[in-house]
């Protein structure tokens, strides 16, 4: 009997923007898979109707962005370790019994991407995340778990890190802003985990905060749309090394697939097919 074309999705509000459609498609058809992968959005309040119905309606899986990662983990009845850890997922599996498998690759995503760009590795670095959401949540755990010698998480709401900071421990801490610089000034690695930077608005360090980084602090934003953020020019022109968010979502959306299919989807197909949509969106602009 033949498979059933797979069925995928990505939900979020907003998530016009997301590149997952076409690097999900790229990839379907690189590796010879019948399937659809479509972008939904939905409003916060809808997403337990939303995923019940995409289980319903046959869907193998689906990604979900912000601001769900969260609350889509809570509606999972399985979840892997990094999800469990976390409360955050960014990956769902239905499965024809009803049960839903929640997992996070952002963590993951994100350091195969410095691996595979830079051979970065945690292990014994100083880590400052800024945000404190479900993306800061993963890549904390993430970091912890290799090695970081600290994981910082600076959040404009200080309570929202500590809760973060309380639910991981193993030397992840929160930062209040009054410590901010003094973290910037031994960070190996700075993060942004927040949605500062998309679609150009906004910036998360000032140019006087970036020039407390040391020469060799790396700086990494994790936004991908633009592939080269407020954030990234600055750094470059204070002579910073710099790694875009473009390389963590073909890494995480790979990894998604060894949730869907079994297997590591192409991450250098992904990779590809995002850069040609983001050059056609910016010759359109």
């Amino acid at each position: 009997m033949e498979a059933a074309p797979a069925l995928l999705a990505v939900l979020g509000y907003p998530v016009a923007h997301s590149l997952s459609p076409i690097m999900h498609q790229a990839a379907l058809a690189a590796e010879g898979l019948e399937g659809r992968y479509i972008a939904c959005p939905v409003e916060p309040a809808r997403l337990g109707a939303a995923l019940e119905g995409l289980g319903a309606l046959g869907f193998l899986g689906c990604n979900v962005t912000v601001p769900h990662k969260e609350a889509a983990c809570r509606h999972a009845t399985q979840r892997s370790p990094a999800a469990a850890a976390t409360g955050s997922a960014n990956t769902l599996r239905f499965l024809p019994d009803g049960r839903v498998q929640a997992d996070s690759t952002d963590g993951p995503g994100l350091l195969e991407a410095l691996r595979r760009e830079l051979g970065w590795s945690p292990t014994g670095r100083r880590v400052l995340l800024l945000g404190a959401g479900g993306a800061a949540r993963a890549i904390a755990f993430a970091m912890a778990s290799q090695g970081a010698a600290r994981v910082g998480v600076h959040n404009r709401t200080t309570a929202r890190a500590q809760a973060l900071a309380d639910e991981l421990g193993g030397g992840v801490r929160a930062v209040p802003a009054g410590e901010l610089d003094v973290h910037l000034a031994d960070a190996d690695i700075v993060v942004n985990c927040t949605t500062l930077g998309l679609g150009g608005q906004g910036q998360a360090l000032t140019a006087s905060q970036l020039e407390v980084l040391t020469p060799s602090a790396l700086v990494c934003d994790i936004v991908y749309a633009p592939e080269d953020t407020p954030l990234l020019r600055a750094a470059r022109r204070r002579g910073l090394t710099t790694v875009g968010g473009l390389g963590m979502l073909a890494c995480q959306a790979a990894l998604a697939w060894e949730c869907w299919f079994g297997r590591r989807g192409p991450i250098d197909v992904m990779l590809e097919a995002a850069r040609r949509e983001l050059a056609h969106r910016a010759a359109r602009s």
